[in-house]
């Protein structure tokens, strides 16, 4: 199954990878560098998965998550959280994030998870 994700990443290379190793299998991919780009990619497009980074230039991604949580549920967009942080997998898990993805990630990884996640 294919899914259009929002990519929610400020680290330029891991956005590259991140939309390579997507649309290599077959996803649609929208990216996004700051919380700015992000609110107004949800607010003009439905996703069906959201890949969000926690640290960006303009703010935190809870933010984000917190804003568009009702959104989110309502678009059964699946949310996952990608930080080199742990401290915000407890948090983020109040927000609807299925899944939390310690940096650096695995490709292979990702690509299972997303699959997973597809197929529920």
């Amino acid at each position: 199954m294919t899914a259009k994700i929002l990519i929610l990443e400020d680290e330029e290379n891991l956005q590259e990878i991140f939309t390579r190793a997507l649309r290599r299998a077959g996803h649609e991919t929208v990216s996004a560098y700051t919380l700015a780009e992000g609110r107004r990619c949800l607010q003009e497009s439905a996703f069906d998965i959201l890949l969000c980074d926690m640290r960006l230039p303009d703010g935190d991604g809870l933010m984000l998550l917190r804003e568009f949580q009702d959104t989110l549920r309502a678009a059964g967009t699946r949310v996952v959280v990608v930080s080199a942080e742990p401290q915000y997998a407890d948090m983020s898990e109040e927000l609807g994030v299925e899944f939390f993805l310690t940096k650096p990630v695995s490709l292979q990884m990702l690509n299972t998870l997303l699959t997973r996640l597809l197929s529920r």
